[in-house]
């Protein structure tokens, strides 16, 4: 215990200042702390997450929103309708109308013109064992439904699959694609396999695949079915026909064409809210989900919670990707 003229000392009296600035201070912070937890947390989880979402739009325009400053630039007019986008290799690639590809390594572009040589649209691309796969549509100038493979360096034809090939997801091991209308076939080390067709649906291609809950979740018109790699199972019948699927915070996600979307809960599709006309696409960087109207062009976020409108992008779009 200090003197009695210890304490009467003025360098005593600055260390108890000192001492009492550093008391305030700490209890200033643990208030903030208390009071915004989860606002920090989220802060400094998105320093590390991905924070730019790339949009695709039908007039062939791609445009970047920054989550963090809220600004969206163009990168200008990429000359084609944009109907699909694939990270691979580092880059962020882009499926045209006429067998265009190109890739954007976040600074400049790679061009690949009339990629299969049939100027059929690229529908889709996916990721399966290190290499990067499209999906085409109908061939103009050649055959239709031919899938192209990329390994980094050069693309290989592995050939035409006689329709358009609409969607495309590795699951257990192979490469799912939805080729003829109402069917989905699988491609693994060389070897083509049909799979399954579903009832009543020959008429309608497959929209879009998911991998959840170890099933392949399928959207086909309106229906949504999974595949377990043996059968398939019926999921649910919604209002409108599916757009996309997509897993955030370990729940699957599906929007559809009346701007609808809904979340699989035990069994069961519950809404989560009408976000527009058609929600096109939606992606997740793990913190939100992001989604974007294809017919009004709003941007939007969610948190598993409530939606916030962030910006209108433009009418026509198409797709979104976060890189």
């Amino acid at each position: 215990m200090a003197s009695k003229k210890s304490r009467k000392n003025p360098a005593y009296k600055e260390l108890q200042l000192i001492a009492l600035t550093f008391i305030i201070t700490g209890l200033i912070i643990a208030t903030y702390l208390i009071q915004k937890p989860k606002e920090i947390r989220e802060s400094s989880a998105q320093s590390t997450a991905a924070s730019k979402v790339y949009i695709g739009l039908g007039t062939g325009e791609v445009k970047v929103y920054n989550i963090i400053t809220g600004k969206l630039p163009s990168l200008g007019d990429q000359g084609e309708t944009i109907f699909s986008m694939m990270k691979y290799g580092g880059k962020l690639f882009f499926g045209f109308a006429k067998g265009n590809v190109k890739a954007y390594n976040g600074t400049s572009w790679t061009t690949w013109a009339n990629v299969g040589g049939n100027a059929a649209n690229v529908y889709s691309m996916e990721v399966f064992g290190n290499n990067l796969y499209i999906g085409q549509g109908l061939g103009i100038d050649g055959p239709s439904g031919q899938i192209m493979r990329y390994n980094g360096i050069a693309w290989t034809k592995l050939g035409s699959r006689g329709s358009m090939v609409t969607s495309m997801k590795a699951y257990n091991s192979k490469l799912y694609y939805a080729g003829t209308p109402g069917c989905v076939k699988s491609f693994k080390a060389g070897v083509w396999k049909d799979e399954f067709c579903f009832p009543n649906q020959s008429n309608y291609f497959v929209k879009d695949m998911e991998v959840f809950d170890n099933k392949l979740f399928i959207g086909i018109k309106n229906v949504i079915y999974s595949h377990d790699g043996v059968g398939i199972l019926i999921q649910g019948t919604l209002p409108a026909d599916i757009a996309s699927f997509k897993v955030f915070k370990n729940k699957l996600y599906v929007s559809i064409n009346n701007g609808y979307v809904y979340v699989f809960q035990n069994g069961t599709w519950v809404s989560v809210g009408d976000q527009g006309y058609k929600v096109a696409d939606m992606d997740t960087n793990g913190i939100k989900m992001y989604s974007i109207d294809g017919i009004d062009g709003m941007l939007k976020s969610y948190d598993g919670v409530k939606w916030v409108t962030l910006k209108d992008v433009g009418p026509g779009s198409q797709v979104l990707k976060f890189f």
